[in-house]
């Protein structure tokens, strides 16, 4: 178990009377993460289901991204999702996509060659990580850069309806990956940094993380981000802010009975608000060994 490190937060004036800023729909062409309203680039592909839409890319140097979207419970789901996004213009009809949910819209056809990246299963349970390919040998994952264990601070600007530090605290109770909340700065010196932010966005899914990978597997500093939608069923806040900062970790979904997961990959399923053991051992054994 590790012990959470707290980053005192230093906030201007000014943004302590306007109140934490919400975080852009899009971001600029090229630079930080895609945001969930940004354009999908030609040639991805993408898988739905009943837990929501995840979008992938691949690019030629063997590098990539995954963008998952969590689907609003009670909602038509992965399908939904997509379906919202294709009436905004931000996914093309003709997007290539696999489904494990009925009725997937006219002119969408599944991708040729496979899902690269790739979800994998881990052995534990039914929890599951990001490979580069359907080998599931290079691991979609955090470099080391000299520690002990990759350094993961969470950049917190949500405000308090969004538990971001108790999930982190949650997290960081992982063995092979270290997870600290911070409201101010990110640290540098080999130390990664996730943003988290909020706003109102859409009404078809509760959650967004966005990862962009080099060809060596490991996330590319300054492309990961969360997105946290304030359009969110009460009472689900837990559970969607520990979902997208697992996503953030490496993780892919669990849909194990015996043992639930904050990842569990059905929006129509419980509220579960933490990871599961199979989890923890995912990211020990499989990710960060």
């Amino acid at each position: 178990m590790r012990t959470v490190s707290t980053i005192a937060a230093v906030v201007t004036a000014a943004i302590v009377s306007a109140g934490l800023a919400a975080a852009p729909a899009t971001a600029a062409p090229g630079q930080g993460p895609r945001g969930p309203h940004d354009p999908i680039p030609a040639g991805a592909k993408a898988h739905i289901d009943d837990d929501g839409l995840t979008i992938v890319t691949s690019s030629g140097d063997g590098g990539g991204s995954i963008a998952f979207y969590r689907a609003r419970p009670g909602g038509a789901g992965g399908l939904g999702v997509l379906r919202s996004l294709q009436a905004k213009g931000i996914v093309s009809n003709s997007l290539s996509v696999t489904s494990e949910s009925a009725g997937v819209t006219a002119g969408a056809a599944p991708p040729s060659g496979g899902m690269n990246p790739t979800e994998c299963g881990s052995g534990y349970g039914v929890a599951k990580f990001w490979a580069t390919s359907s080998s599931c040998v290079t691991k979609v994952r955090w470099a080391w850069n000299g520690f002990a264990d990759p350094q993961i601070y969470f950049r917190d600007h949500t405000p308090s309806a969004w538990p971001v530090k108790a999930a982190v605290t949650t997290w960081n109770q992982a063995i092979g990956v270290d997870s600290y909340w911070t409201g101010g700065s990110c640290p540098g010196g080999g130390r990664h940094c996730v943003e988290v932010w909020n706003a109102w966005y859409d009404t078809d899914w509760l959650g967004y993380t966005y990862v962009q990978y080099g060809s060596n597997g490991y996330f590319i500093d300054g492309t990961v981000a969360v997105f946290l939608n304030d359009n969110n069923l009460e009472g689900y806040n837990r559970m969607t802010t520990c979902h997208e900062l697992g996503h953030a970790l490496g993780l892919g979904h669990n849909s194990s009975y015996s043992s639930p997961s904050c990842l569990w990959d059905s929006a129509s399923g419980g509220n579960y608000q933490t990871p599961s053991p199979n989890d923890f051992s995912t990211l020990r054994v499989v990710i960060y060994p």
